[in-house]
């Protein structure tokens, strides 16, 4: 009982402390999620949608899941030190791979007689992929991108 109340004492005490690294791991996590989305997202679609490089896109995404965030972090720091954008750097690397796997699964996996019959009302390409691949895929891409903001939260504590 007195651990709980020495740490109730502690945050008492070091709440301006607290508040000031809450900010900065939420400032890391938004920074490496956006910049994440930026990468994954559009590649992801592109790729579901052209139906190529589906080799490449998962098996590069399963290498990035393969490598720990802790190795990534030490080995960025001998080429961006220590600091802000090493931990961002091996941030993204960790949530791309689910946000790049699900987009393309999601748009990939689109029933293929709605894209047929889309093209035979004369859609193009983009208006296909904008009206009627997007809106299918939308819930498998949101899931990547939820799997992906749980992994950057968690390890972000790590940086």
């Amino acid at each position: 009982m007195s651990d709980f109340l020495d740490a109730l004492r502690f945050i008492g005490d070091n709440a301006g402390l607290l508040w000031g690294l809450t900010v900065d791991h939420l400032a890391l996590s938004g920074a490496a999620i956006g910049v994440a989305l930026a990468v994954a997202i559009p590649l992801g679609v592109w790729l579901g949608h052209i139906h190529r490089g589906s080799f490449a896109a998962i098996n590069v995404a399963n290498i990035g899941r393969a490598l720990p965030s802790l190795a990534l972090i030490s080995i960025g720091v001998a080429l961006l030190g220590i600091g802000f954008a090493n931990v961002m750097v091996a941030l993204v690397v960790l949530a791309v791979p689910p946000m790049l796997t699900n987009a393309y699964v999601a748009v990939e996996g689109v029933d293929r007689d709605a894209v047929e019959a889309a093209r035979g009302m004369g859609m193009t390409g983009r208006e296909v992929l904008v009206r009627i691949e997007l809106p299918l895929a939308l819930p498998l891409i949101f899931a990547g991108i939820r799997t992906a903001v749980v992994y950057v939260i968690a390890t972000a504590t790590l940086g």
